[in-house]
């Protein structure tokens, strides 16, 4: 039997603080344009008062859980179009905003040396294959996960 580590991406590899509300606030913004309930959709997602919940939909939430509200305040006719919105808009802004993607420390240093002690290594994220993916490859460290569980192939966490 192997050991292994299973990490968090965002907050525990990368640091997406800088360009995570930058993100939120254009994405309300084109939510926005789509709806007449205008705050008490930021509310349901998680935006109050200019801030945002720790545990709402935008920042713990799947692209599906935001997709439901979006539908419940008529911004779209349906799941699969809102969820459809939300995937394209957050994986379009990651991609252009990779070069303010951080990682936390010596990213690859820190791998490299726990995969030649042994580990292997994960990833569980709520985000999804297609930006998680590309974060990694960004920071040259895809190929350092042995195993990556995201959002649109896995149960979300906490689930064990």
């Amino acid at each position: 039997m192997g050991k292994g580590i299973l990490f968090d991406k965002d907050g525990t590899l990368f640091e997406f603080g800088p360009i995570w509300l930058q993100a939120t606030l254009e994405f309300l913004a084109a939510v926005d344009a789509r709806t007449q309930d205008n705050e008490q959709v930021k509310i349901a997602l998680g935006m109050v008062d200019g801030e945002l919940l720790s545990d709402s939909a935008l920042t713990s939430g799947t692209p599906g859980d935001v997709a439901a509200i979006l539908v419940e305040y008529h911004a779209f006719a349906t799941t699969d179009e809102a969820e459809q919105f939300v995937k394209a808009f957050f994986y379009e802004f990651l991609v252009q905003h990779l070069d303010n993607v951080k990682p936390v420390g010596d990213l690859i240093g820190l791998l490299t040396r726990l995969k030649a002690e042994g580990y292997y290594l994960g990833i569980a994220t709520s985000d999804e294959t297609n930006s998680t993916m590309a974060t990694l490859k960004y920071a040259k460290v895809a190929e350092l996960f042995d195993f990556i569980a995201t959002a649109d192939e896995y149960p979300t966490k906490p689930n064990p």
